[in-house]
């Protein structure tokens, strides 16, 4: 008998089978509902959406209500279906962009847009314009910079790092 190198290969068997049956069985509801694989397809639904929606089946649940009324099936199974959704399309880097839409990543892409349009700017104007931000009292260092407008003049306060 020859010895079988699986070590580095996923324990599938460790994942319990009747979690896999009862997400077969929601995402059977959801195809029976909006058709085969429609989360997978454009126009994408964001995963801002998918994360209510899983919140919502958490909450229901934790309020004592175990079956979802529509479908029958279990409120926890439902947001793991939820999750699975988000997590399997933001490992698709065209799928990710068009349905990552948490606040944070929009913070990001304002502040790549920032970026690139200073360095566009600088080469078509002698000093490009500069970026005011301002922070708005009582809110955390990294959620209260807003981008007001973009003119000539000393920024309000210093640009988040993101920007830098």
């Amino acid at each position: 008998m020859s010895e079988k190198f699986d070590g580095t290969k996923p324990m599938v068997q460790l994942v319990p089978p009747e979690a896999i049956l009862a997400m077969a069985e929601v995402f059977t509801f959801g195809c029976e509902k909006y058709g085969a694989n429609n989360w997978r397809t454009a126009p994408f639904i964001s995963s801002t959406r998918y994360y209510g929606a899983a919140q919502r089946h958490l909450l229901a649940w934790a309020r004592g209500y175990d079956k979802d009324d529509e479908s029958g099936k279990d409120h926890l199974v439902h947001a793991l279906c939820c999750l699975a959704m988000i997590w399997t399309n933001l490992q698709d880097a065209p799928t990710a962009d068009a349905m990552d839409d948490r606040w944070c990543c929009e913070r990001r892409a304002l502040a790549a847009a920032v970026k690139t349009t200073a360095k566009a700017t600088a080469a078509y104007l002698p000093s490009p314009p500069k970026v005011h931000w301002v922070c708005d009292e009582g809110k955390q260092p990294l959620t209260c910079h807003r981008l007001v407008h973009a003119c000539p003049g000393p920024p309000v306060t210093a640009l988040p790092d993101e920007v830098r």
